[in-house]
């Protein structure tokens, strides 16, 4: 297969292509999974917008299975502790629902403090899968693969 300038595509080559349309597209790079008749496997590596082709993180509950938004109101049961603050002087962890500290008490005298998860709760971050390119046009080779 040949790129936008006539350079010769093989798997593991690494490409850019555009996403997206009109006057705002993304920049791809990617790795060449496989050539197929109708078009290109690739593996998105990184984007000028991570909104494209980021990694996606999951919450779980380990002992059903199930997913959940982990900010959700019903995500709670899962939290041993919400997030909030914590006061730097005495270590007192205030709620942020309940507690809205005012900008001038949270700077120097509180810190923010994350949800701390139940144990059983799975923090499950998984890669970009690949893409199938049918349009094949405006795939531009930046690298190729190293051979042995």
């Amino acid at each position: 297969m040949k790129d936008f300038l006539d350079n010769e595509i093989s798997e593991g080559d690494i490409v850019v292509y555009p996403a997206g349309s009109g006057r705002s597209i993304t920049m791809i790079k990617a790795e060449v999974k496989s050539i197929k008749d109708n078009g290109v496997v690739v593996q998105p590596l990184h984007s000028s917008r991570w909104s494209h082709h980021s990694n996606k993180t999951i919450y779980r509950d380990s002992r059903t299975g199930r997913s959940f938004q982990p900010y959700s109101e019903g995500a709670r049961q899962h939290m041993q502790r919400p997030y909030g603050y914590i006061n730097n002087d005495t270590g007192e962890w205030v709620e942020y629902d309940l507690h809205h500290l005012p900008r001038q008490e949270r700077v120097g005298q509180y810190s923010w403090a994350p949800v701390i998860w139940r144990d059983y709760v799975e923090k499950v971050v998984e890669a970009p899968k690949p893409v199938h390119l049918k349009i094949t046009e405006n795939i531009v080779l930046i690298e190729k693969a190293a051979t042995s």
